[in-house]
């Protein structure tokens, strides 16, 4: 009866964890400096559009991971926050 209770609530929070995770749209959920003018701001969309990074996601069960080749970098998406850099100069995505 107990192991029944400790995976209802895991699994209670794994599903809260989950829910809470942005959206798959790097472009739109990533996390700009706050003293940006317009042109660098249209500049970064552009640069990190899906057209031009051609992103790829891994969805892990809490986490997510977008990688560019083009860009050579990888994001990460972590519960509650929004897309944060996780590396610069990566050699391709795995």
């Amino acid at each position: 009866m107990k192991t029944i209770v400790f995976i209802a609530i895991f699994a209670s929070f794994v599903l809260f964890l989950r829910l809470n995770l942005p959206p798959s749209d790097v472009n739109d959920y990533i996390e700009m400096k706050s003293k940006i003018n317009f042109f660098q701001e249209i500049s970064a969309k552009l640069l990190y559009s899906q057209t031009f990074a051609d992103w790829s996601y891994t969805d892990y069960i809490i986490v997510k991971v977008a990688c560019s080749e083009r860009l050579k970098v990888r994001f990460i998406a972590i519960p509650f926050y929004r897309w944060q850099l996780l590396e610069k100069n990566i050699n391709g995505c795995i």
